[in-house]
């Protein structure tokens, strides 16, 4: 079993998953979300000639993405890469903070046996909901910021920026306008 898998999934999953699965692997989905290059090599070097039917990789995955047709960008290359160097869906294990996110995967990998697919596990009980340390060398700059905007990615639909914004408004709404750009109304 990879030891990574207790730094990124809560201590009871963790130890579940490695009761049930041989965990191959673990790799966090930021690790090559600027560099696809990286997932490459990775996809690569886990590349075998079989796949036993309990071996799994634990994939972080984190609700950040870019979305066109309804589909996350990021989250769609990746699961062509992973069929391309032909590796079986089914040893993937997506462990993410993104509700609904199964619904994605599923439409993605509509074309494949459902034998054949990633397992989706939700929760919002994870480390990528806690974990400040990565995120430790980030300056932000706040009191430089001029114009406070919330961006809501027209075209999909978020129900979690939409009540942001609408909180937001609430509570400021002299300071808070919206400008729909490009969005079907």
């Amino acid at each position: 079993m990879s030891s990574k898998i207790g730094i990124y999934v809560d201590p009871e999953i963790s130890q579940v998953l490695s009761e049930k699965y041989n965990i191959l692997d673990c790799l966090e989905f930021k690790q090559f979300d600027l560099d696809f290059k990286w997932l490459e090599n990775w996809l690569q070097a886990n590349h075998r000639e079989s796949f036993g039917a309990d071996d799994r990789f634990v994939i972080v995955h984190f609700d950040c993405d870019f979305y066109w047709k309804g589909h996350g960008l990021n989250l769609n290359n990746f699961i062509e890469m992973w069929k391309y160097y032909d590796l079986p869906l089914y040893t993937i294990l997506l462990y993410t903070n993104h509700m609904g996110i199964s619904r994605e995967v599923n439409d993605i990998c509509k074309q494949y046996h459902k034998n054949d697919r990633p397992t989706v596990i939700e929760t919002v009980i994870n480390p990528l909901s806690y974990r400040l340390d990565q995120y430790t060398d980030i300056s932000l700059g706040v009191d430089a910021i001029d114009i406070h905007s919330v961006c809501l990615m027209a075209g999909t639909p978020r129900s979690h920026r939409w009540a942001t914004f609408n909180h937001l408004k609430d509570l400021y709404p002299e300071q808070i306008a919206m400008t729909l750009t490009g969005a079907k109304q």
